[in-house]
Parts: structure tokens; C-alpha cells; sequence
């Protein structure tokens, strides 16, 4: 954890983090509440503030409580926007809300910088407005993130479309473009630091193979303008294994942003202690999925191993088994905001009481609640085997894959819901599960 800005004693700084690791170690809440669902098409979950499009074109924002944080609950409503709102980001940290407007025949879009309390325009955007005219697409898909003064906007095809995407990078608070890359092997994106990138691609290998590797850049020294993917230079790249069959998607997720500061908490999750979660998903039979996890400190180690020899391509071998840990599981491919720092959540099937599974990988907390047992009750949280195996045999790689990262898993049991309902995904904040049921 890191401090935060806060009037409280240190004594009392303390007594709130020991409840908020016991809670967490337990696996036991204060408190259950419950958010109905608006009819609008997105939604965002950031910094514990869940927002959703309304039907009648503004948003639904609820601030999720923390009892031992000191967060209370809020919620607030912001009117129609006066357009048609395709798709939105927030960062509380900056009381700022980005709003997506595509205009005319998919021609171009305009980004809009607001404030998230008010909707009015942000007091610190270098103007209200960013205009962009990317490649003619048929259907755009945005992804959209938020660190400091950097947003990064990647706008794609509908997935079985093989057209270029653009991945774009501007100062919001200049309305400066910082970056800008355009190419098919562009699947996904986040920060990695306020300069460093991550690119998540699909780059053609031997024999017309596939082959999903992660690019780091560098964007302060990067050119403004929109260059060819296979043009632009990168720190590294760090390969997959070796894979069978066609690659549908590859998506990188990681929360908070590099640059998250809340205001008014005792503490918050430490900018070091953060975990980037790739999900690979190959086309077979069964549509195979595979969830790669990867600690912030290993992107940073190889990023400087690799300086002063840009382009160098890392083997799998060379950073993967002992730097990360990979399972064979489908997380949500809606609700996407699965992972919070360290830890993972996925919903488990149930027949009888609804549960979810959290993986964390926080190395501080590898050991702690994993052999406490007292009266003969299973401990909550269980050590991860010291390797794991993902046999090449029943899955898309063409070798065993094998990983060690340390971590525990647990298990949280959720509230059962109506008879006419199920909870379909789970998701996670600083202080909260949030399970979702849609219906």
C-alpha cells in the first residue's frame, strides 16, 4: 500500500489497514448493496466508481462504499449529454470523464473532456473537444484508458474483420496527439508507467503461424503522427509460446492506471504492486482460452534489460516461466474489470451456492491465511501449487506451458439471488466484489 493524502493519525492510518487486510483475508463484507442496471449499451468501473449509460443519453455514477477506507457511498446522476454517446472512460483521481462521439458515416469521432462530478467541461483540457479522422471502418470498437495526462484511445473493427486499427495517444490537457500507430496485428493496449506502453499484437511467424507477443514503447519518444505498426520502434517484445490455430482475440487488462492518486483515503493499492491480465482466445472446437498473468515487475525487468538494443524480441523461454502464471479459464468478455492491483476474480459454476474465485499474486500476501486453520476449518486462502502445467496435448500450444509465479487462491461466496436471476460475471474494485446479473 502507499500513504494517502489524509488528516487521520498514523495510529489510526494502521488500525484501518489491518481490518482492510483482515476482510480481505477472511474473505468477508461489512455490508451488501445492490446497483440496478440502466438500459444504456456501456458502462465503467474505476477507482470504485461505477458508472453506466442511461437510456436517456447521460450517465449513473455511484462512488462503491469502503467501511474501513472511510469512502461513503454517493451516487449522482449527469443529464443528457446532447449527443449520442458511443462509448466513455472516468478517472476519479482527476474528476475526469472522456465521452466518444462518432459523427456523420463513421467519418471521424470527437473525444470531450469533462468533469465527472459536474459534466461540465474539465477546467484542466486543453480544450473541450479532440477531433479525430482514423481509417474508414464499418463498425468502430473503442478501447479507452486514462494515465495522468495521457489518453490513449484504440479504435477497431468488429473482431473477425481484418482491417487496420489505430491505437492513438494524446495530452488531453494540450489536445497534443503524442503517438499514433495503425496496423492489422494491433489487438489491445495499456500503461505500463506514465511513459511506458504496453501493446498487445498478433504479429505473422514461420509457415503463416500466428504469433501474440507483447510490445513495450516507449511514448515520450515517440513521433506525433500515425505511423505503421511495423514501422515504429519498441523497447521489446516479449513472445507467447508457440501456438496452433487462429488467434481471435488478445486482450490486455490492468487496473488502476500507473497514475492512480485517490483523494481523502489513508492509503491505496501501491503504483508497483500491479497485475496485467492477457487473455488468449484460439479458435478450435471448444474456442480455447488461456489467462496469462503478469506482475508489473517483470515488464519493468525486461524493459531495462533490453535498453540501448531497441527491437529486441524476447523468447518466451527467456521471460515467461518463472516471470508469470498461466491458467486455462474464460474470464467475462463483457464485463472486463476482472482484475484490481494484484488479485483476479472469476465467476465459478454453482448448484448451489454462488461463488467466485480470486487469484493474488500480491507477494506480501503469498503466505498469510493460507495456514492459520484453527478448529479444524479449512483455511480460506490456499498457496498455489509451485508450478503450474498447461498440458499442449488438451490445449492451443504446440509445447507444455509451464509457469511458476507465486501466488494464493480463494474463494468468495456471493449472495444468492432471486429465483429468476444468476449472477453471470464478477468484478472487482479496491474494497468491493461486485457480482452482476443482467436480466
Amino acid at each position: 500500500m502507499d500513504d494517502g493524502i489524509h488528516p487521520s493519525a498514523d495510529i489510526t492510518r494502521l488500525h484501518a489497514l489491518r481490518n482492510h487486510q483482515k476482510a480481505w483475508d477472511s474473505m468477508t463484507w461489512s455490508e451488501t448493496g445492490f446497483i440496478f442496471m440502466e438500459q444504456g449499451h456501456c458502462w465503467e468501473l474505476c477507482g470504485g466508481v461505477l458508472c453506466q449509460a442511461t437510456g436517456t443519453g447521460g450517465l449513473s455514477c455511484v462512488q462503491l462504499p469502503s467501511r474501513f477506507r472511510g469512502i461513503e457511498e454517493k451516487r449522482w446522476t449527469l443529464a443528457n449529454f446532447g449527443f449520442n454517446v458511443r462509448d466513455f472512460t472516468i478517472d476519479p483521481s482527476q474528476d475526469l470523464l472522456v465521452l466518444l462521439e462518432a459523427t456523420g458515416l463513421h467519418q471521424s469521432f470527437i473525444v470531450h473532456l469533462r468533469s465527472l462530478s459536474t459534466g461540465a467541461p474539465h477546467s484542466l483540457a486543453g480544450g473541450p473537444t479532440i477531433i479525430h479522422s482514423p481509417c474508414p471502418l464499418d463498425t468502430w470498437k473503442f478501447a479507452i484508458q486514462i494515465c495522468r495526462q495521457r489518453l490513449g484511445v484504440l479504435i477497431q473493427d468488429s473482431p473477425i474483420d481484418n482491417n487496420d486499427r489505430e491505437l492513438m495517444v494524446w495530452d488531453w490537457k494540450t489536445s497534443r496527439l503524442e503517438m499514433g500507430i495503425r496496423g492489422r496485428d494491433i489487438q489491445s493496449f495499456s500503461f505500463v508507467s506514465d511513459d511506458l506502453i504496453l501493446v498487445a499484437k498478433v504479429v505473422p511467424g514461420h509457415n503463416g503461424q500466428s504469433i501474440p507477443r507483447l510490445d513495450i514503447l516507449n511514448v515520450s519518444q515517440s513521433e506525433s503522427a500515425i505511423l505503421p505498426s511495423s514501422g515504429v520502434d519498441f523497447i521489446c517484445g516479449l513472445q507467447y509460446p508457440s501456438i496452433k490455430g487462429e488467434i481471435t482475440e488478445l486482450l490486455v487488462r490492468s487496473e488502476p492506471a500507473p497514475s492512480w492518486m485517490p483523494q481523502q483515503v489513508p492509503f491505496f493499492t501501491s503504483k508497483k504492486e500491479r497485475l496485467f491480465v492477457v487473455t488468449c482466445s484460439v479458435a478450435t472446437e471448444g474456442d480455447e482460452v488461456s489467462v496469462l498473468f503478469v506482475p508489473l515487475s517483470t515488464i519493468l525487468a525486461q524493459a531495462q534489460a533490453a535498453t540501448g538494443v531497441p527491437r529486441s524480441v524476447v523468447e518466451w523461454t527467456n521471460w515467461g516461466p518463472g516471470g508469470t502464471r498461466m491458467i486455462a479459464r474464460r474470464p467475462s468478455e463483457t464485463w472486463v474489470c476482472y482484475s484490481f492491483g494484484m488479485k483476479f476474480i472469476h465467476l465459478l459454476p454453482w448448484k448451489k451456492e454462488p461463488r467466485a474465485r480470486i487469484y493474488d499474486f500480491n507477494p506480501y500476501t503469498v503466505n498469510r491465511g493460507v495456514s492459520n486453520a484453527e478448529n479444524g476449518t479449512p483455511p480460506v486462502w490456499k498457496r498455489l501449487a509451485k508450478t503450474q502445467k498447461i498440458n499442449a496435448q488438451i490445449s492451443f500450444f504446440e509445447e507444455d506451458v509451464v509457469t511458476s509465479l507465486p501466488g494464493r487462491v480463494g474463494v468468495v461466496y456471493l449472495p444468492i439471488t432471486e429465483p429468476s436471476r444468476s449472477w453471470e460475471a464478477a468484478m472487482l474494485s479496491e474494497d468491493n466484489v461486485v457480482a452482476v446479473s443482467v436480466g
